[in-house]
């Protein structure tokens, strides 16, 4: 057989490229001690799991009659493996990771309020142009890609090129021990961001040390990689309202001085007054206080003789009022229509008194908590600050007066600044213990504080100046207790009251342990997953997992006879090995991570196919077993090698770009890919040459496989326009919807808040929607999930407020207004939270992981085809598998019975349609490259060559897509909703990316490749 001179030089550098290949094959030693070690160390780590399983399912036998002895069980508990003992909790440790979606619990991501770190670091400069570049830096940070230390600065020269931020006014005082006074602004920037990395770094081991102490088995926390976020994972937390504030607390304490009520009131009048004539459109007030020289006694004087008559005022306001005991019942009585009008402040709070005149100590108003903020509004108003004395500000408590009461009313405290730079008298650099505690008689929990020596001086010379007096302690801006100070108290011990449960009392005092963060933490992407959720999800992802390897290894016995029994015991130690590997190195398992296994497990299916495949063309020229095996082996390693690749690459692109559940996918991916290869290469070679050495039969085909695809001579290459003409009516069809429908985005592209509630019966998702819009504001989006009695509701109801307590209140609403439905309950499953800078952050991630992942498929084809002309038919087939799924999911969404939400989870369905897709359309241009190099492509045209090597590789895509189909049907029909539309994206992929291997990819390659001339190839002859 004449070859040219290419193809010889083709078939060296094949047989270079696997010598390494057969070399290893030739320490077949070596190769069974690495698969056997290899195996023992995957049994050692997934026995942990089996022991604490096993543990867990004694516990819960033991717990119905006895929970002591079932807790004492644990206690106890020991596991014995290779002569040492672990504990249970030791064994916890060591068990495979499972996702949120698989174990319930909470997936927070905090981000570090660098705004606040700046303006502490200026000790709050007034400065008007460092507070504008902030404000206009945080309205750019949505869409920027630079971080707000940088943004920050081009702002304040925008405002003025002039301004220095190594001003006294600024950061030349506070920084002077780190910048110069002639320093430049590029100078003091990055003195900023050297602080900011230590601010991030501080508020990293402050938040671990609270995790920590927490209490949660498998707690994973991790500083996002080039980011100012840190992600928190918290696996089985039933708890999310705690976690939250554990998280997002400062832990700031303060001791401060506080007014009497009766030396407030009258400035609140005064200030009901000025509010009622604002709304009365009246410019000016009397301004007999609005003296900026006068200390607090002469604005009071001054108050007490242009103020009205507030006896007068307060017998309106709590008229009808039979006893003043907390004056809660005024709150109702101030929301009459007359009263709001005539005292607009007094309409939504109440003054701390009763019929028989103000209370004493230093609260001076209560207020519903849904009227918190206005009172807030009310209070920050320029014309209303001017009347209260500098030394004057206000803390709301931190609980109501009474949990159980629907309004929860909270009362205002009046705090009294006695220092000139407006800083406590005492803080939380003064605490060097907390423990939580239990009052004088053993009933209700406190925290109870050990001060250093300099605090305890501190402590007892402030007590000593307030005997008789209030001292507020103040966590985070809001009052916990404010206990009347009898006597001075020296030693440095106090204590921190408030009506806590014992896990608040053990929250408040991890918090004051671990310390301050540098900066306020906000939670800006939240995810809960309910335990019921978690279950469900278990149960639909194990049947859809062991369902598709049984129907995978019947149908290889099947079709394959003896060669589908070796594949058969390769694929389970593949996947015995994926497992192993991920409990080894502590990998997360999701939900889609066990879709990850399960494409795995098509992937290894495409390796042994292309093996046998290769094994049978060799059998039917006539080939002996042995030589057949061998020949078929080294045939295929190059399209197994070339299809692995790509597939890696797009993992690693996912792992890169993605976050949460889709790096859990990509890792999954990964490790499956490597294992693999190693079990369909080597194991399935050491079954076959331990058969033939023991002269046992191999076959690669059975009664009813025999002969399948032999002689099929279908004309891919002249029907190539009638799939051009059906792919560009889909695409095109799909494209006019994407740009009138759009898609149907879920809250990670969005931005906003998602809850999974189910019902006790069917629901109209209609009126759920317009029964929460009195709660929200505005309607939101309500979406049936799965079944009629299960939906999703999301909403952007306040999702750019950043207090402690937003996502509590905000979930309030959501019962509220489902408590509507009367008897029909309900039941939050799970819930999410997006912030709109985490929701930029994924679109661009998105953007960004498919224009990568083309680009670097396109380069790889070129190095190993040599040719730009199958760089490009790959990724021309590429982005139309991509936009033939984008346009299913625009076109049919609101028509197909389960949700085509695009998220997270579709982005890395797309990139895994690009992966199975290269993967295929590799495998093609292997074949047509091989064809090419023969001798027949000097007989017949490129076309013609690539025609037939299309018709021979028929054979293995289809039993590989078909595998891979089988599988993903499976997951489809059985993986649970949370997957569905995830695995219905993988499924059109695998048909479209099938259909376009061989009817656009070739096609397309060939309308740019030029034929040579026939002088040309007789020429080369």
């Amino acid at each position: 057989m004449l070859l040219t001179e290419g193809s010889s030089i083709f078939a060296r550098s094949k047989n270079q490229r696997y010598n390494h290949i057969q070399y290893i094959m030739q320490n077949k030693g070596a190769i069974k001690v690495f698969a056997i070690l290899l195996g023992l160390v995957c049994l050692y780590q997934l026995s942990f799991t089996v022991a604490t399983r096993m543990a867990e399912s004694t516990y819960e036998e033991m717990s119905a009659t006895d929970r002591e002895g079932a807790d004492k069980y644990l206690e106890d508990f020991r596991y014995n493996i290779l002569v040492k003992e672990y504990s249970y909790m030791e064994c916890k440790e060591r068990e495979m990771n499972l996702g949120l979606d698989l174990k319930g619990g909470m997936n927070v991501t905090l981000e570090i309020s660098l705004q606040e770190m700046i303006r502490s670091l200026s000790n709050n400069s007034p400065d008007s142009t460092f507070n504008q570049a902030i404000v206009q830096a945080t309205a750019r940070m949505t869409d920027a890609q630079e971080d707000f230390v940088t943004l920050f600065g081009e702002e304040f020269e925008k405002i003025d090129p002039n301004a220095r931020l190594a001003s006294p006014a600024i950061f030349g005082y506070t920084l002077k021990d780190k910048i110069q006074g002639d320093a430049t602004n590029a100078e003091v920037l990055e003195v900023i961001k050297s602080e900011k990395e230590a601010a991030i770094e501080q508020a990293f081991e402050v938040l671990r040390t609270r995790i920590d102490k927490f209490g949660v088995t498998q707690p994973n926390i991790q500083r996002l990689e080039g980011s100012d976020r840190i992600l928190v994972e918290l696996p089985g937390v039933k708890e999310p309202d705690r976690v939250r504030k554990l998280l997002q607390g400062t832990a700031k304490l303060e001791f401060w001085e506080t007014y009497e009520n009766q030396e407030v009131y009258g400035f609140l009048a005064e200030a009901n007054k000025i509010l009622r004539d604002m709304e009365a459109g009246v410019e000016e007030v009397d301004t007999t206080v609005l003296s900026a020289g006068l200390d607090g006694d002469a604005v009071e004087e001054a108050v007490e003789e242009a103020a009205p008559d507030t006896s007068g005022l307060l017998d309106g306001l709590l008229g009808g009022t039979a006893d003043g005991d907390s004056g809660v019942a005024a709150v109702n009585q101030a929301s009459t229509d007359d009263i709001q009008k005539e005292n607009p402040l007094f309409a939504v709070l109440s003054p701390a008194a009763s019929q028989d005149g103000l209370y004493r100590g230093p609260v001076v108003g209560y207020a519903s908590i849904k009227d918190t903020a206005k009172v807030n509004k009310y209070l920050s108003m320029d014309r209303v600050q001017n009347i209260f004395p500098r030394d004057l500000k206000f803390y709301w408590t931190v609980k109501s007066i009474d949990p159980k009461d629907p309004a929860q009313v909270h009362q205002l405290v009046a705090i009294k600044v006695t220092s000139r730079d407006g800083e406590p008298p005492l803080d939380g650099s003064a605490i060097s213990d907390a423990n939580k505690d239990f009052g004088q008689f053993g009933a209700n929990p406190e925290v109870s504080m050990l001060m250093t020596p300099d605090g305890a001086n501190a402590w007892k010379r402030l007590t000593g100046e307030n005997v008789g007096k209030s001292i507020a302690i103040v966590l985070d801006d809001y009052v916990y207790s404010f206990p009347t100070v009898q006597g001075e108290i020296s030693g440095g011990r106090s204590s921190i009251t408030g009506n806590f449960t014992i896990a608040e009392a053990e929250d408040l005092a991890t918090v004051l342990k671990a310390g301050k963060l540098p900066a306020p933490a906000h939670i800006v992407e939240e995810a809960v997953v309910g335990p019921t959720l978690g279950d469900e999800s278990i149960t639909s992802g194990m049947v859809s997992f062991v369902g598709a390897i049984l129907l995978v290894l019947v149908f290889m016995i099947i079709y394959y006879g003896t060669a589908g029994w070796a594949a058969n015991l390769a694929l389970i130690a593949n996947v015995f090995f994926v497992f192993g590997v991920l409990a080894s190195l502590g990998a997360v398992l999701t939900l889609p991570g066990i879709a990850g296994i399960v494409l795995t497990i098509g992937i290894a299916i495409d390796s042994n196919v292309l093996i046998f495949e290769r094994i049978r063309e060799e059998l039917q020229k006539g080939t002996g077993m042995r030589l057949a095996v061998t020949q078929g082996y080294n045939a295929a390693y190059s399209a197994i090698i070339d299809s692995n690749v790509t597939s890696l690459l797009t993992g690693i692109i996912l792992y890169v770009f993605g976050s949460g559940p889709i790096q859990g996918f990509a890792t999954t991916l990964i490790i499956g890919i490597f294992c693999s290869l190693f079990s369909s290469i080597f194991i399935t070679r050491l079954i076959f040459e331990g058969r033939l050495a023991s002269k046992k039969a191999i076959t690669v085909a059975t009664k009813i496989s025999q002969g399948a695809f032999s002689n099929t001579n279908f004309d891919f290459i002249k029907n190539r326009k009638i799939a051009y003409i059906f792919s560009g009516v889909v695409i095109l069809a799909g494209i006019g919807s994407m740009a009138t429908r759009g898609f149907n985005y879920g809250v990670d592209f969005l931005g906003g808040r998602s809850y999974m509630v189910e019902f006790d019966q069917p629901v109209n998702t209609e009126d759920v929607s317009n029964l929460l819009a009195d709660a929200f504001g505005t309607a939101p989006t309500v979406k049936t999930f799965g079944a009629d009695n299960r939906v999703k509701v999301i909403t952007a109801f306040r999702i750019d407020d950043e207090g402690e307590t937003v996502d509590d209140e905000v979930q309030a609403a959501l019962v509220s207004g489902l408590a509507k439905l009367g008897e029909n309950k309900s039941e939050i499953l799970s819930s999410q939270k997006v912030g709109p800078t985490i929701a930029d952050d994924i679109k661009r991630s998105a953007v960004l992981s498919i224009f990568f992942s083309l680009i670097v498929i396109f380069l790889y084809i070129l190095i190993r085809f040599k040719k730009w002309q199958y760089s490009l038919g790959a990724v021309i087939a590429l982005f139309h598998d991509v936009l033939f799924v984008l346009s299913l999911f625009s076109l049919f969404y609101g028509i197909a019975w389960f949700s085509m939400e695009v998220d997270q989870a579709f982005i890395a369905a797309i990139l895994t349609v690009v992966g199975y897709s290269i993967n295929d359309t590799v495998v093609v241009f292997d074949r047509i490259r091989e064809y090419q190099n023969e001798h027949q492509a000097r007989k017949h045209s490129f076309a013609s060559v690539a025609n037939s090597a299309l018709n021979s590789a028929l054979s293995r895509t289809v039993i590989t897509s078909l595998t891979t189909f089988i599988v993903l049907l499976v997951l489809f029909l059985a993986g649970g909703e949370t997957i569905k539309g995830f695995s219905f994206a993988l499924l059109a992929g695998v048909v479209v990316g099938t259909y376009s291997s061989a009817f656009i990819a070739t096609p397309i390659m060939l309308e740019f490749v030029k034929e040579e001339p026939e002088s040309e190839k007789k020429k080369k002859k």
